[in-house]
């Protein structure tokens, strides 16, 4: 009889651990699962904008952004004051990286190009 009694205990104990871990691996999914909730509600609240592409321009525009003449800009070119890329014949720019380095040349040496 004695061994019955402690056969019983011990599948109540275990019965009881069985009922603790279940709680816990419920709480944890819930918590993974809110956590998931919460994110995905975070994502659709969030509007998708299209990317601002900046346009490239031609010399031309450049020049007359800059109120210089299309020499002028010829002349910055050679000496490396404008990033540009050459596309067969044709020169392009972008007008937020030509702002930028001549803002910075007039910031180091004070005077124009």
């Amino acid at each position: 009889m004695n061994n019955s009694s402690e056969v019983h205990r011990l599948a109540n104990s275990i019965a009881g651990l069985v009922e603790t871990i279940t709680e816990i691996i419920n709480a944890k999914v819930k918590e993974t699962n809110g956590a998931r909730a919460s994110a995905d509600a975070i994502l659709q609240q969030q509007t998708v904008h299209p990317i601002a592409l900046e346009r490239w321009v031609s010399k031309k525009e450049l020049a007359e952004h800059f109120k210089i003449s299309v020499r002028t800009t010829d002349n910055w070119m050679k000496r490396k004051l404008l990033p540009y890329i050459r596309i067969g014949k044709n020169v392009r720019f972008k007008l937020s990286e030509a702002d930028e380095t001549i803002n910075h040349y007039y910031k180091i040496y004070g005077r124009s190009c």
